[in-house]
């Protein structure tokens, strides 16, 4: 099952979202500047995480959760990841995620 996380506890994924900072729409989602919505593996300590903004989707953190990526294929299909009307999916991820030093 994949959470909703409360607006007011975005700072919980704020590492996870790093690598994307330059995408302006999902550091003004964490920033409470525009709405936006952040799905995540664990509400206390996030390892995934998934946001739709007004500009995009943005998909982060490890990509080797097996049920998380099931859950999140799931929710993608039904749709219940949206508000509204989606007729394109715009979606940014990290290629770097998962890497090992």
């Amino acid at each position: 099952m994949i959470h909703r996380l409360a607006p007011g506890l975005y700072e919980r994924v704020g590492n996870l979202f790093r690598p994307l900072r330059f995408h302006l729409a999902s550091a003004a989602v964490l920033d409470g500047i525009r709405p936006g919505r952040v799905f995540v593996d664990d509400l206390e300590r996030p390892k995934a995480a998934f946001m739709v903004s007004p500009e995009g989707c943005y998909l982060v953190g490890d990509p080797w959760i097996a049920w998380f990526n099931r859950a999140f294929n799931q929710a993608l299909g039904t749709g219940e990841l949206f508000d509204g009307d989606v007729r394109v999916l715009f979606l940014v991820v990290n290629q770097r995620a998962g890497e090992t030093s």
